[in-house]
């Protein structure tokens, strides 16, 4: 059965290359989050709103409204002025399926606050109200685990399944 020995040797190498892949990326997002680049600075909230974001598209746990506050704050950096809106890394805010919820969150921030913020040392233009990494972050790193795995177990075990699928 040389198709199945094929397919099941690259089977195995694929998954085990994209594997590879999301493993390298998720330690880059947890260092990248983690690291000690992040540089607290004193920050002003500018303004406070409540956005909605309607998603129609996907499966029936996609679908729906989700309300996030959004919260812009001005700092300074290197002796230059900046403005950001970036709740966490990779993202603006943390999205709540009741209004109440998002408005709940948004009243820690009041315009004219003075807050924490911290920049990246090394691209000031880039900052965030939480540092560190979030659990998103360890995502592609456990897909990565779970594909490389799965990879290496096709791979070594093909010829087992190549034995069992001919004598059947």
């Amino acid at each position: 059965m040389p198709v199945e020995n094929g397919l099941l040797k690259w089977s195995g190498i694929v998954l085990a290359g994209l594997g590879a892949l999301f493993v390298v990326l998720g330690i880059y997002f947890v260092w990248y989050a983690n690291s000690a680049m992040w540089v607290e600075t004193p920050a002003t909230v500018s303004s406070v709103q409540i956005r909605t974001s309607v998603h129609s598209a996907g499966n029936s746990l996609q679908r729906g409204t989700m309300y996030y506050p959004q919260i812009r704050y001005d700092y300074t950096a290197n002796g230059k002025q900046f403005s950001s809106r970036k709740w966490r890394l990779r993202t603006e805010h943390e999205s709540y399926a009741e209004r109440e919820e998002a408005v709940t969150a948004a009243a820690k921030y009041k315009n004219g606050d003075a807050i924490a913020a911290y920049y990246n040392r090394d691209q000031p233009s880039v900052a965030v109200l939480q540092p560190g990494a979030h659990y998103t972050d360890y995502i592609s790193l456990l897909v990565g685990l779970l594909f490389g795995l799965t990879g290496w177990l096709l791979h070594k075990f093909r010829f087992q399944a190549e034995s069992s699928i001919a004598s059947t």
